[in-house]
């Protein structure tokens, strides 16, 4: 049966129990009022219950509310800029500009080209930084990582107060087309877990087909969240800027260093890794190949009455290889 439908049952049933109770004087429900007149009590009765049935009702209605997130969302969206904004974004873009900081009324401009969630979660990841934090504001900056004509590539980043000496902040990637009015904003990783990502620009060139850009992207451990493990990653990200848009082309991470802990037993597990990326072009200087060197190395350390015992689980190396391919614009491994 469904909800509503129990509800109104149980409701009816209510009233004509009462009714019958009070009305015709049984033992312990003396005659309150005449059977032909207004029954107040019913009524009373009757009305409480409406308003318990409407409530129930929004409760079982309304969604739960949502988690907190702990990092900005890996979104990505294309975004109309508002003539207001696209007419200050190009006078400023009009000659080449160096990376840092946008001038704070072109900022403040694209700030409000964001998406309102999107913008609205900083002040929930500051919030998640403990009690002793609870006087700090959320800050949002623009940098720009690199321009070129009618293209620049921009990092958002949320973090605290200028006056404030932590370095903890999260950044996600934007590409600015000027020619277009757009604004893209790009992942980069799963919509998942609670890292902070840092972005730094590297390298453009040339592919068949389409420019690249690479990035390093650090990776590290959000403050809100210390425990028993520990992460810090260093990746290459090449995205290439298309017809369709900006498509990210090749991601390999470039070093490691994880830990975590474990108290029965007593052990804490080490991860390092790094490796080295080389760019292959042919004689038109396109990237056609990327070879990745890499070696990898956990250490499990036993602790015995104080007294660390390492050991080494596993240590491996090796070389991969990818091609571009000019129709998927990717690099794909070759096998």
């Amino acid at each position: 049966m469904p909800f509503f439908h129990r509800m109104i049952t149980m409701m009816n049933k209510t009233h004509s129990y009462s009714s019958l109770d009070v009305a015709q004087g049984r033992p312990g429900h003396p005659r309150l009022y005449p059977t032909a007149g207004p029954k107040p009590q019913t009524t009373f009765f009757r009305s409480q219950f409406i308003g318990l049935l409407f409530l129930s009702a929004i409760c079982f209605l309304l969604p739960p509310p949502a988690e907190a997130r702990m990092n900005l969302p890996q979104v990505r969206q294309l975004i109309q800029l508002e003539g207001g904004t696209r007419a200050s974004a190009r006078v400023y873009f009009s000659r080449p500009r160096s990376v840092g900081e946008l001038p704070a009324p072109l900022q403040d401009s694209l700030l409000r080209s964001l998406p309102e969630d999107f913008l609205n979660t900083c002040g929930s990841i500051v919030q998640q930084w403990g009690a002793d934090n609870a006087l700090r504001k959320d800050f949002w900056r623009v940098r720009l990582l690199h321009h070129q004509d009618v293209r620049a590539w921009l990092a958002f980043q949320c973090g605290l107060t200028e006056q404030d000496p932590v370095p903890f902040y999260d950044e996600r990637l934007a590409l600015l087309h000027l020619d277009a009015a757009t604004l893209e904003l790009l992942p980069l990783g799963p919509d998942t877990g609670d890292d902070f990502y840092h972005i730094e620009f590297e390298k453009r060139f040339a592919l068949k087909s389409a420019q690249g850009f690479s990035f390093r992207v650090t990776t590290i451990n959000n403050p809100c969240c210390d425990g028993p493990e520990s992460r810090s990653q260093e990746r290459l990200m090449v995205f290439a800027n298309t017809p369709h848009g900006a498509v990210e082309s090749f991601s390999v991470v470039t070093a490691r260093d994880d830990l975590s802990h474990c108290d029965d037993p007593e052990v804490d597990t080490e991860t390092k890794g790094h490796s080295h990326v080389k760019f292959e072009r042919d004689a038109n200087s396109f990237v056609t190949t990327v070879n990745v060197n890499f070696r990898e190395t956990v250490i499990d350390t036993h602790w015995e009455s104080g007294k660390p015992e390492p050991h080494t689980v596993s240590d491996h190396s090796g070389t991969r290889r990818f091609r571009w391919n000019p129709t998927t614009f990717k690099f794909e491994e070759i096998r």
